[in-house]
């Protein structure tokens, strides 16, 4: 009997343990998936530092802010990138 109940502590205590790691992983998924927010000048800047060519900052920028991952402030807010 004494065995039964150590078995299911234990297994209490595993399941609390596990619905807190899947509340963790949701916070951090929620703040994840959250958009950068900064201007297209920054932006520009710090893509240009890393990048080989100017095609490759064009590319990355566009990605960037039309994929969600950056938002943009400023004179550009809501914008979109069109390359033709």
């Amino acid at each position: 009997m004494l065995d039964q109940l150590a078995t299911v502590e234990t297994l209490s205590k595993g399941v609390r343990f596990v619905e807190q790691a899947v509340r963790t992983l949701e916070k951090l998924k929620a703040t994840s998936q959250k958009a950068r927010v900064t201007t297209l000048l920054d932006l520009v800047a710090a893509v240009a530092e890393s990048a080989k060519t100017e095609a490759e900052v064009v590319a990355t920028v566009t990605h960037l802010i039309n994929s969600g991952q950056i938002k943009l402030i400023g004179n550009f807010l809501g914008a979109d990138v069109r390359v033709s």
